[in-house]
């Protein structure tokens, strides 16, 4: 779907490293899609991977409260989150 799609590019640029590229296409896409959990999710990694914990823990507690999922997603979320609590305090 289109949606997804939209988020390929982005995919690709956290997944190279390109945390700063990633962070400005997905705020693009957030200024047109606020409340898409997929949106969330990604800006909150890439934030996580530019080392701005408090944006990322931020959106990623905004798209697991959307998702309400459990399983894998959950287990990321949660993983990432408790790291920054760890960082945060050291």
């Amino acid at each position: 779907n289109t949606a997804s799609s939209a988020l390929d590019y982005p995919a690709r640029l956290i997944q190279q490293g390109q945390f700063t590229n990633a962070i400005t296409e997905l705020e693009q896409a957030r200024a047109q899609r606020p409340n898409d959990p997929d949106v969330l999710e990604m800006l909150g990694r890439a934030y996580y991977g530019s080392g701005q914990l408090d944006k990322a823990g931020f959106y990623l507690r905004r798209a697991m409260r959307m998702q309400r999922t459990g399983g894998e997603h959950a287990r990321e979320y949660n993983a990432m989150l408790l790291d920054m609590s760890q960082q945060a305090q050291n």
